[in-house]
Order: structure tokens, then sequence, then C-alpha cells
């Protein structure tokens, strides 16, 4: 039914079971954490947080840069969900302090470890992994982390319940661990244990700029990966524009942080069901039969129809409905197209490309939600808000409907010139 040979089954299975793990205690702690935030009227700081967040994200993927090149692949993979887990273990002790600042840390945290755990995660799926097999193992790797986090929402009210919404954390920090086990496995699978070769001894500093500069450079000559740097920006800058408003609805509907955690542990478990079944019975077929861009398009559509009514109408109902959708198909379908489309470059360049995406314009995007949000607040109607989120949707389509013409530009250059991957040592069609 999965389309797997046997040999294959074992290796998808050890990154199912990494990505399901992650998902799942991802979701127990950005409820928990949400929640608590919310609960001491952190929703007003969100804005603020948003800059804080593309700053952080920025400097922690140049990090990431900075250690593949000197520990490898398969190391940092294992070095990320391993540090997260140390940085939430001392934000839990902090908690005992009632520290007002240690509530917007653990967010800033919770929303970092979103981008570099999905990094950690796809990244190491991608080692056990070619281009070809992208299309039949992703989906299902797409489907595990869903159905990671349809358990951990469903598991979030009983256990806040049981254990308190702030020691949710501590259940975060078994699961990284047991992530850290089976990516150690996968890396060992890979053959990605062995450190790089050694180059000439250079600073920490002079290393992130020179994996800043490459990828850059390397982006700016193709011009898919362009319209993908723009898409990035665009669409960080839509998704917590459509956070915000939802946030705030949700956090004046259920002021107490247990019915807050609870709330948004159901919805997500409920949203992700059926980004589950999306995951594992519809997104083989229509990336098979529509191809990958086509099936990208479908997320800026969704922004576009949906900041279209909030300029109508935002009640509580509206905004549910629509971060509903979003979510559902930004894990179910978005993002299984977007890993499948990076992971087309060259396994010597394409975790560079992925931490460059993520963490330059992705946060670029992140950071501009912060100062439109911030915008929306002063101006004299939420109207604004909404506005702009209109004109960055139409933005977002009009990018991926030239990332689907740079695509097709692509393929036609690298069946030419007989390459296996749409990128090569050439520039090919993105030299132009």
């Amino acid at each position: 039914m999965l389309g797997l040979r046997p040999d294959e089954r074992r290796i998808v299975g050890l990154a199912a079971a990494a990505a399901a793990t992650a998902s799942a205690g991802l979701t127990l702690a950005a409820s928990s954490i949400d929640a608590l935030l919310f609960a001491r009227g952190g929703v007003d700081d969100l804005p603020v947080l948003y800059i804080f967040l593309g700053a952080t994200m920025f400097l922690a993927t140049l990090g990431v840069s900075a250690a593949l090149g000197r520990l490898g692949r398969g190391r940092t993979f294992l070095v990320i969900p391993a540090t997260i887990a140390l940085i939430a273990a001392a934000a839990r002790a902090g908690l005992t302090t009632d520290a007002g600042w240690i509530y917007p840390a653990l967010w800033l945290l919770r929303g970092a470890s979103e981008f570099l755990l999905g990094l950690a995660v796809w990244g190491l799926a991608g080692l056990v992994t070619d281009t070809r097999q992208a299309k039949r193992f992703f989906p299902l790797i797409g489907g595990a982390v869903v159905l990671g986090q349809v358990v951990g929402g469903l598991a979030t009210k009983p256990l806040a319940g049981w254990l308190g919404t702030d020691n949710l954390i501590l259940v975060w920090l078994a699961t990284l661990a047991i992530v850290v086990v089976l990516g150690r496995r996968l890396v060992t699978k890979a053959g990605a244990d062995v450190p790089p070769l050694r180059r000439r001894r250079s600073s920490a500093i002079t290393e992130m700029k020179t994996e800043v500069r490459d990828g850059l450079r390397y982006a700016l000559r193709s011009p898919l990966l362009r319209w993908m740097s723009v898409g990035s920006i665009l669409f960080s800058l839509l998704f917590f524009s459509l956070y915000l408003p939802f946030s705030r609805a949700a956090a004046a509907r259920y002021p107490q942080p247990e019915d807050l955690a609870g709330f948004l542990g159901l919805f997500f478990a409920v949203s992700t069901a059926v980004t589950l079944l999306l995951s594992l019975l519809v997104m083989n077929r229509l990336l098979s039969r529509l191809g990958v861009p086509t099936v990208m398009m479908v997320l800026p559509v969704l922004y576009l129809l949906a900041f279209g009514v909030l300029t109508v109408a935002s009640t509580f109902a509206i905004l549910l409905a629509f971060r509903f959708a979003q979510v559902v198909w930004l894990q179910g379908g978005a993002s299984s197209a977007w890993e499948a489309v990076i992971n087309t470059v060259p396994g010597d360049r394409r975790d560079r490309m992925r931490a460059f995406l993520y963490g330059g314009p992705t946060q670029v995007g992140t950071v501009l939600a912060g100062v439109v949000a911030l915008i929306g607040e002063r101006a004299v109607s939420p109207l604004i808000l909404y506005g702009i989120g209109l004109a960055a949707a139409a933005g977002a389509v009009y990018s991926m409907s030239r990332m689907r013409r740079a695509y097709a530009a692509e393929l036609v250059v690298a069946l030419r010139e007989g390459r296996p991957h749409v990128f090569g040592g050439t520039p090919g069609a993105g030299g132009g």
C-alpha cells in the first residue's frame, strides 16, 4: 500500500519514527508554552517577539551552517535536538523562579525549535533519500510528522491536567532524547558519521560569513532558488500574520492556561488528523500527477482567500476555520512539496541551501511580520493588517507562478545535460 520495497521499509520507518516523535513533543511544548505566555498577557508581546524570533533564528541557522562545515551533516542533525533539550531543561528550571522574562524566552525557544527541528528531521531523512526516492518517501515522512502532532495534541489536555501545564516541557525533553537515539541510527545507516575533510582552520564568525555568502551566491545563480527565497519571505510573513489574530481570539475565549492548552491541543489533534489522511492518501498522487510546483500553488491561493475574507469579517469562527486550513495544508501538503524541491539540490549543497532558506529569507519574513503587526496595532482599523496580508498573499501567488516556470526550465536543462539533479556544477538555466 505504501509502495516501499522491503529494503526501504526499515530506513523509512526510522526516519518516520524520528519525525513523529519530534512533532509529538513539539506539539505538547507549543500548546503548553503558548498557554503559559498568553495567560499572562503575552499575546500583546507577539509583534516584538516576532522580531526577536527572526533575529534568533537567523543567528541559529548561521550556527547550523557553520556546524555543517565543521561537524558534517550527520553530527549536526544530532546536535540540534540535543542542544534544544539542554536549553529547554534550563528554561524549565527557570520557571520555578517565576521570572517574567522566562515566558517570552520559552516562546522564542519554541518558535526556533519549529524551524530547527524541521531542519534536523528533514535533514536526517535527506541523508537516506535520493532525489528520485523523495517523491515516494517524503509524503510518508510528512504523514509521520502529522501522526505525531495528532498524538501530541490529544495527549495535551490529559497530561496538562495530570502533570500541570509547565511540566509538559519535561515530556518534550524525553521526546527530544528519543529523536537523538533514532537519528543516530539513521546517521550510521547513511554513512554520514564521518566528519568532513579538514579545511584551513578559521573562526566561527568567518565560517558563518562564508556560509551566508556562498548560500546567497548559489541562490542568486538560479531563478528557481531566487523565487523560492521570495516565497520563503512571504510565506513566513503570512503565517505569522494569521497566527497573531487567531492567538488573540483564542486567548480571549480561554483565559485559563489549562483550558487554553487543552483547546490548542485539541485543535492541533483534529487538524493534524485531517492532515494525516491528506499526507497518506492524497499527496503521493497529487505530487505524481500534478507535479511539485503545481501543488505548491495551493498555499498562496489559500492565504489570498483567507485575507480576502478577513478584510470583510474577522470573527473567531472565521479565524478558526482559516487557521485550521492553514495547519492542514501547510503540514500535509506544502511542507512535503517544498522539501521535495529542496531535495533536488545536490547532496553536498542541499543542507546548506535548506539552512539558508530557513535562516535567511524565512526569518526576514518573520521580522517583517512583527513590523507589520506593530503597524497594525497602531492603525485605526485592524483592516489595515488584513489588507497588508492580502497584498502579501497576492505577491506569494505571483512568486510561486514564477517558480513553476523556473522549475520547468531547470528540468529541461538538467535533461539536456544528462544531470541526475535539477542543479549541477554549471549554471544551466540558473545562469540566466
